[in-house]
């Protein structure tokens, strides 16, 4: 929707909206279980259908410099989408019912 790579919300109940008749979910007890990450997304753009590589920053200035993730919305991202998993750091398993 928003480009190409690994979509995370900002919302934990956005995700649990999408996951919650996922079997792979739960837990040995019945709970459901999410991961939470830090992720980092550097400078962010708005995010475009198709769009497979980050565009530059300011291509005339500074040739190499990309951008870090995309986002749905630019004054208030609700979705971000990077596109290297090194920028994704798992943090705590989440077990709730």
């Amino acid at each position: 929707l928003w480009g190409r790579g690994i979509y995370f919300a900002r919302d934990a109940a956005y995700c649990w909206k999408l996951n919650n008749c996922c079997d792979t979910c739960l837990d040995s007890d019945g709970h459901m279980m999410m991961i939470v990450c830090l992720v980092v997304v550097g400078i962010p753009c708005l995010g475009q259908e198709g769009l497979r590589i980050l565009p530059k920053i300011h291509p005339e200035l500074v040739p190499k410099q990309r951008y870090g993730s995309m986002v749905d919305d630019l004054s208030n991202p609700e979705m971000f989408v990077v596109q290297n998993g090194a920028d994704v750091y798992p943090a705590y398993i989440v077990h709730f019912s």
